[in-house]
């Protein structure tokens, strides 16, 4: 999958490998295994591991509008 990602960038140096925790979760005080992608408005995350960063991003988002 990350080929064909890094393929379909116009530029594949932008691709960002998240860690690889596969079993520990982000928690609302420890986002180290957590991994979310910001690019302008978009906020982005892998899988429910990541929800805790992924709402503290979004919601910094929507208070900075």
């Amino acid at each position: 999958m990350e080929d064909e990602v890094r393929e379909a960038l116009a530029e594949p140096g932008h691709f960002e490998r998240g860690p690889r925790a596969y079993t520990e979760r982000g928690t609302a005080t420890d986002h180290c295994p957590a991994f979310v992608v910001e690019d302008g408005p978009y906020v982005s995350a892998r899988w429910p591991g990541d929800a805790y960063l992924f709402t503290e991003r979004f919601r910094t988002q929507l208070e900075s509008r």
